[in-house]
């Protein structure tokens, strides 16, 4: 298990529940990111890739993949895309307050993989 060195104690009105970065290996398998909740029911959030060469910058489409499942499909084209919202937004909740995420994903042309940055915080208390 590992240890925790570094916590971010609040960001704005929202606690951070986590962040992680990470290069994704592969733009043609998603990638998925796991939530478990104190009850063992989980979350997932799904990060999708489409290459598109003649598109006009980058798209984002939030949809739900499955009841428990948030996909991101992130369009891009053969340039530098940098893609990702200015403030986190609602998915759920979690640990019986509001989940929200945020994210970051750069690629940089064609035969690059994606660096994803993935943060997850709790807002304010809800009832289950």
């Amino acid at each position: 298990m590992k240890k925790q060195i570094i916590e971010i104690v609040t960001e704005d009105e929202f606690d951070v529940l986590e962040s992680i970065s990470l290069i994704h290996y592969s733009r043609e398998k998603p990638l998925i990111i796991r939530l478990t909740d104190d009850d063992g029911s989980n979350i997932y959030i799904r990060y999708e890739f489409i290459h598109i060469p003649d598109l006009k910058g980058g798209h984002i489409e939030l949809s739900n993949y499955n009841n428990d499942t948030l996909k991101i499909l992130i369009k891009f084209n053969d340039s530098l895309v940098n893609f990702g919202y200015k403030a986190p937004i609602k998915i759920g909740s979690f640990r019986n307050r509001k989940l929200l995420i945020n994210f970051r994903v750069s690629i940089n042309a064609i035969d690059d993989s994606p660096v994803i940055i993935n943060t997850c915080y709790l807002g304010e208390e809800v009832e289950k």
